[in-house]
């Protein structure tokens, strides 16, 4: 979605918390809930956040929904492909909530270590597009 203040055109609206606890199914289709953590800033950023969110599940041991977080986390990864701005999403992250600083660095090394290599997605590649963006810091 573009942003509403921004004049550079690869600024979007984010929700920076979108997970599958914030869709809910309704008759006319799913619809993303829960906007408090929106902001304009880079898609990419979205989706960082997304899968470290995710990946913040998957690393709570404790939680019985550690396995099929790991497992949405690997399945997101492989359609999104290689994720960008990781680190930044970390970041963001740590000042939006109380998590553990450890857990979320554990989160976020989760995410990097599960990332696939910079090949198309499927989506990409419906889209003639070659592989998907490196991984920040990667250099392309």
């Amino acid at each position: 979605m573009p942003a509403a203040r921004s004049a550079d055109p690869e600024t979007r609206i984010l929700h920076l918390d979108l997970h599958p606890e914030n869709v809910i199914l309704t008759t006319a289709g799913p619809m993303v809930i829960d906007w408090a953590n929106a902001t304009e800033g880079p898609p990419e950023l979205d989706v960082a956040m997304t899968a470290v969110i995710l990946a913040e599940v998957a690393t709570d041991r404790a939680s019985p929904l550690s396995k099929p977080a790991g497992e949405l986390l690997a399945a997101y990864l492989a359609e999104v492909g290689p994720v960008r701005l990781v680190e930044r999403a970390a970041s963001v992250r740590a000042g939006l909530g109380p998590l553990d600083a450890d857990r979320l660095a554990e989160a976020a090394a989760l995410v990097r270590q599960a990332m696939p290599e910079a090949v198309p997605t499927p989506r990409a590649a419906a889209e003639g597009r070659p592989g998907d963006m490196a991984p920040e810091g990667a250099g392309r």
